[in-house]
C-alpha cells in the first residue's frame, strides 16, 4: 500500500506580518546601500542635493511597486496591482479636496505647535517675546523655500514612507486590533530612525527624531485607518518635512541637547492628541458626509437605470 503524500502549505509572506517587515526593511536598506554604492562610483559629490532625492527614492520605487506587491506578495497575496493600490489605501483619493484640506490642515496645526514650542522655550529662558524674535522665528521659514532651497525637493522621499506605512497597517490589521496596528506600526515607524546613526548623525538628533517619529507615527496609524486613505497623511509628512526645521530653528540653536529633548516630547504630547481629535471632527463633519453623499447619489443613478 502506497503510503498517502503529504502536502505543506506554501510559506506566505502575508501571513506573517513580523517576518514581512523584517524582510521588507532589509531589502530596502540593501538597496539604499547599492543605491549609494552606485552614486558614488558614478562620482556624484556627497553635498550635492539631488543625491538626496536619488539615493532613496530608487530603492523605495522598487521595493514599494515591485518586490513588496510581487515578490513578497504582501500584504495580501495574489492581486494585481491595482488591487495593491486599493489595499494599501493608495489609490483611495476621494473625496479628493477634502482630504487634501485635512493633510495642509493638519501640517499647520503641527507647524503652530512647533513655533509655540520655540516661544515657550524663550520663555522659559527669560526672553523677551519682541517683535524681532518673531519677525526671525517667521523669516527662518524662508530658508526652506525656494529659490533658497531645495528642501521642497530632497524631503520628497518621505511620501513613499507613508506606502511603506500603508502595507503595514493592512499586513498588520490582519492580525492584530486596529489599536494594536497603529501602536505598531508607529513605534517601528520612530525606532527604525535609529538607523540614522549609520550614516554619522549627531546621536542627540537622532533621538529626537525617533521620539518624534514614534509620537507622529501613532498619528500616522490613526489617521490613514480613520480616512482610509493614504493622501492626507502624505501630504502632512512631506510639508511638515520641508519646514520644520525653519519652525524649530531658535530651540536647536539655542537650546542644549536636553532642552531639546525634552521641549521635543513636550511638544509632541500636547500635540498629538490635538491632531488626533481635529481628524475625528473634520472626518465626520467633510469627509463620511461628502462620500455619503456620493454613494446616494450612486445608488440614485443605478435605480434610474
Amino acid at each position: 500500500m502506497t503510503a498517502p503524500t503529504i502536502t505543506k502549505d506554501k510559506y506566505r509572506f502575508s501571513d506573517h506580518p513580523w517576518v514581512s517587515y523584517f524582510h521588507q526593511s532589509l531589502l530596502l536598506i540593501l538597496a539604499i546601500l547599492i543605491t549609494a554604492a552606485v552614486i558614488n562610483s558614478l562620482g556624484v559629490p556627497q553635498e550635492a542635493p539631488w543625491r538626496h532625492l536619488i539615493v532613496p527614492t530608487i530603492p523605495h520605487l522598487v521595493i514599494l511597486f515591485v518586490i513588496a506587491p510581487f515578490v513578497l506578495q504582501i500584504p495580501y497575496e495574489g492581486r494585481s496591482f491595482a488591487q495593491y493600490l486599493r489595499d494599501i489605501r493608495l489609490s483611495n483619493i476621494q473625496p479628493l479636496v477634502p482630504l487634501l484640506l485635512l493633510g495642509i490642515s493638519c501640517t499647520l496645526i503641527m507647524l503652530l505647535s512647533i513655533f509655540g514650542t520655540s516661544i515657550l522655550f524663550r520663555i522659559s529662558q527669560g526672553g523677551s517675546l519682541n517683535g524681532v524674535f518673531l519677525r526671525n522665528l517667521v523669516h527662518n521659514l524662508n530658508r526652506d523655500l525656494p529659490p533658497r532651497s531645495l528642501s521642497y525637493v530632497v524631503t520628497f522621499p518621505a511620501i513613499f514612507e507613508e506606502v511603506g506605512r500603508g502595507i503595514w497597517l493592512a499586513l498588520f490589521r490582519k492580525k492584530y486590533s486596529e489599536k494594536m496596528t497603529i501602536v505598531i506600526t508607529g513605534l517601528t515607524f520612530g525606532f527604525f530612525h535609529f538607523i540614522n546613526l549609520i550614516g554619522g548623525n549627531d546621536p542627540v538628533f537622532v533621538i529626537r527624531q525617533v521620539i518624534f517619529g514614534c509620537f507622529v507615527g501613532l498619528f500616522y496609524g490613526f489617521l490613514v485607518l480613520r480616512v482610509n486613505s493614504l493622501l492626507p497623511a502624505m501630504i502632512f509628512h512631506y510639508l511638515v518635512n520641508v519646514m520644520m526645521g525653519s519652525c524649530g530653528w531658535y530651540l536647536s540653536h539655542s537650546g542644549s541637547s536636553v532642552d531639546q529633548v525634552l521641549f521635543g516630547i513636550l511638544n509632541m504630547v500636547v500635540v498629538t492628541p490635538v491632531l488626533i481629535l481635529w481628524v475625528k471632527f473634520f472626518a465626520e463633519k467633510w469627509v463620511e458626509s461628502v462620500r455619503s453623499t456620493s454613494r446616494a447619489r450612486q445608488r440614485d443613478r443605478l435605480a434610474e437605470i
